[in-house]
């Protein structure tokens, strides 16, 4: 889901918001329910959460014997591995002490109830990757779990309501019936959140058959039998639904001693509220779809579009048309938009499939010959990615360049690229380049669809998180024998495809961090050189020397030995007189060039930057120092600053090069 609609999502309802930096010892935060829908969402979503948080939420049901329901609204905690690293919590009681509900992780958008009048809520994240969080409604409201044997009567409207039929053993066939009924203007949705559980033995032993209207005045729509899901989202057009649900135990007799088994109910979980029974006139009704099927019926007079669109943009949506009133030509079906390219459909077992190879298809121009019943299932199928994991190696002997097309997995892309070395005292150098990009995408900031690049594998330091849309290129290097990127996609953002280029080299060609200070002589001439010389330096590097005289009397002198750096100054060498880096600048060298500087005072200061990929031997420069006898001068040069043919800066002037 994009940052757009993320926001629509906010000032729905009251919400309940999880501020940043409050006591995350305890419980941070104290909600009495209603049975008007209040919202809790993730701290600051829809942007990222942080890593490392932890908060806790207590919820409490005021009304005598009401409990707390839990719908999902949105859901996108980071799942690396599968492992749960970040996830949200629900306890049935006032205390992590009370029996877990459920753990929400990755998209797993599940809804529950507790048994009480209470909820915990614990949101917890690693230190690792994140995401864009969570949106969740929790109301207090009459227990709507059925009970075998019981037939229970709702009225639906806009609050959704959650229907459970717990695990609860039976020894007889048994039912659960429901009656859903909402107003004449209005519609059912439902939605399934569960069906089983870790042993699908109790759904084998289920039969769930659904009615528009009343077994006695409509003929059975739905029908299911199986361990697997029956559908994801059923719409009917209709003001009332039945659903019937009926448990068989089967007897198990034991081969020394006859018995009967008791086999546990399939938990089922629906969430039932009403929709408006138009099918708009200017906008499409938007159907999201999943793996698991969608039932829409339409009974009635229908006009409009009908927007399917796949939960996981990575797949692509099949539609089949189980019974229709008209004939074919009553309707049309397009992939992406309306005016999209029309999908032609295959006719087979008196049901008419359409295929799509995106995510989105659009049902359009309902004519007045759709009055009859309309009935369609639409899925959501696997489409290949080019994504996974990508293992390369990186040798001293010549830069690799390689293309990395994204446009397969622009919709919630996740791609991994290893670049490992065969010796551990080398180091990775990497450059990433963009040839294009979505300009119109609204994410300009990268805060969803971004590469970051780690010093070793995705669990190690982040070295760069590179928003492509804002600079065409990136080179880095890290510290250690292997460097990892990672591609992370969504809503269409990619920046692909991408010039990868890779290359080994000694662990010696990048500098050590920090300030190193080293001591000026009048009776020996020493020397300074950039990492590996005269082999080629990495990029990122960020050298600083200090070179001090001896007493406060004296100056330093350099002598520019060799330069081999760029000629466009992409590296370059700041030449500083003072004690400390972050005074100003005097000049910078960079090209072929040598040349002399003398300081002004008993200090100077050469910081050493590498941002480009072109391999250069770097420099190599003597000092040494002497008195200070008054005023500037240079020894077989021009006055200090300028360097016949390098680049230079005096800061009180325009950038030159001299020649």
């Amino acid at each position: 889901m994009d940052l757009y609609f993320r926001l629509l999502l906010l000032p729905v309802i009251f919400e309940v918001v999880m501020e940043t930096g409050c006591d995350c010892n305890g419980t941070d935060i104290h909600i009495n329910a209603t049975t008007d829908p209040q919202v809790i969402r993730s701290p600051d979503f829809p942007l990222s959460y942080a890593n490392n948080v932890s908060f806790k939420v207590l919820v409490e049901a005021p009304t005598y014997a009401h409990v707390l329901h839990v719908h999902i609204v949105y859901m996108q905690l980071n799942n690396w591995n599968s492992t749960c690293g970040d996830r949200l919590v629900a306890y049935d009681g006032n205390s992590s002490d009370a029996s877990e509900l459920h753990t929400w992780c990755g998209a797993d958008k599940m809804a529950t109830s507790t048994s009480g009048d209470s909820l915990f809520l614990v949101f917890e994240t690693d230190d690792f990757l994140t995401d864009s969080g969570f949106v969740l409604r929790f109301w207090e409201d009459v227990s709507t779990t059925c009970r075998p044997g019981n037939s229970i009567h709702l009225n639906i409207t806009d609050t959704p309501v959650l229907l459970t039929i717990p695990r609860i053993p039976l020894h007889d066939e048994q039912r659960c019936v429901y009656h859903l009924r909402t107003t004449g203007d209005r519609r059912i949705s439902l939605t399934l959140k569960n069906w089983g559980d870790t042993s699908p033995r109790g759904c084998n032993n289920t039969h769930l058959q659904m009615y528009e209207d009343t077994p006695t005045t409509s003929q059975l729509t739905i029908s299911w039998r199986h361990p697997i899901p029956p559908f994801s989202r059923v719409i009917t057009t209709s003001t009332s639904l039945t659903i019937n649900f009926t448990a068989t135990t089967p007897s198990v007799t034991n081969t020394t001693t006859p018995t009967t088994m008791s086999l546990p109910l399939c938990k089922f979980t629906l969430i039932a509220t009403s929709i408006s029974n138009n099918v708009g006139d200017d906008t499409a009704d938007v159907v999201e779809v999943t793996s698991s099927p969608t039932y829409i019926w339409y009974s009635g007079h229908i006009q409009g579009q009908v927007k399917l669109v796949s939960r996981d943009f990575t797949k692509t949506v099949r539609l089949d048309v189980i019974d229709a009133g008209c004939n074919p030509n009553c309707f049309y079906v397009t992939q992406d938009n309306p005016n999209g390219k029309q999908l032609e459909g295959t006719f087979t077992d008196n049901t008419t499939t359409y295929r799509s190879t995106g995510p989105v298809i659009f049902i359009s121009n309902f004519t007045d010959q759709s009055e009859d019943k309309l009935l369609l299932r639409v899925t959501s199928l696997d489409r290949a990615c080019n994504g996974g994991v990508k293992k390369v190696k990186a040798t001293t002997d010549a830069a690799v360049t390689s293309m990395l097309d994204m446009a397969a997995c622009k919709y919630n892309g996740y791609y991994i690229y290893n670049i490992t070395t065969d010796h551990a005292d080398h180091i990775v150098n990497l450059k990433l380049s963009r040839n294009f990009f979505n300009a119109t995408s609204p994410d300009k900031e990268c805060n969803h669809s971004y590469i970051n690049i780690y010093d070793g594998n995705p669990h190690c330091r982040l070295l760069r998180k590179w928003c492509w849309k804002q600079t065409p290129s990136i080179a880095v290097t890290g510290d250690k024998s292997y460097l990892t990127f990672v591609v992370a996609t969504s809503h269409g953002d990619f920046p692909g495809p991408l010039t990868v280029t890779h290359f080994a080299l000694l662990s010696a060609s990048k500098c050590k961090p920090g300030l190193v200070d080293l001591k000026a002589s009048a009776d020996v001439t020493k020397y300074l050189s950039s990492p590996n010389f005269p082999g080629p330096y990495s990029v990122n590097n960020d050298c600083t020397w200090r070179i001090s005289a001896p007493r406060i009397n004296y100056v330093v002198l350099i002598n520019v030995v060799k330069s081999d750096l760029p000629n466009d100054c992409s590296d370059l060498v700041y030449i500083i007189y003072g004690l400390y880096p972050t005074e100003k600048t005097s000049g910078r060298l960079c090209g072929q060039d040598r040349g002399h500087f003398r300081s002004v005072g008993p200090f100077l200061i050469l910081r050493f930057t590498s941002n480009s990929f072109d391999n250069r031997s770097g420099f190599k420069i003597a000092y040494s120092t002497e008195h200070n006898t008054g005023g500037q001068r240079t020894e077989g040069g021009p006055p200090v600053g300028f360097v016949p043919g390098a680049c230079i800066t005096i800061f009180t002037h325009p950038y030159t090069c001299v020649s």
